[in-house]
């Protein structure tokens, strides 16, 4: 099996010895689940360990909560919640970052 990218797409080419190649189309890693791939750096077929860390769209909601009033903790509730923090997808044997996914689509 070898990996490689096309785009923002990734395909998983899987060889076997009597058959012909085998395209099989994954989808961008764009979730905070972790995700069946073949890691690009050390060739290992592995599960991603999906780690939220907080990022724009975390600071922008912190800021904002802050400036209408809720200076008093509240303001740190978009730290706890997981589904507005940014994802880093790493390989669980060489610890390389695989992907980076930012709720906003950007980063400044």
């Amino acid at each position: 099996m070898t990996f490689s990218s096309v785009g923002s797409y990734h395909l998983l080419i899987t060889l076997q010895e009597d058959q012909d190649l085998e395209y099989t189309p994954c989808t961008p890693m764009s979730h905070q689940q972790s995700k069946q791939i073949i890691c690009p750096y050390c060739g290992n077929f592995i599960t991603t360990v999906a780690n939220p860390i907080p990022g724009l769209l975390t600071w922008l909601l912190c800021s904002g909560l802050f400036v209408f009033g809720c200076f008093l903790g509240c303001c740190l509730l978009p730290f706890c919640m997981q589904s507005l923090m940014d994802v880093v997808h790493s390989c669980p044997m060489c610890r390389q970052e695989l992907f980076y996914y930012r709720r906003l689509g950007f980063d400044l």
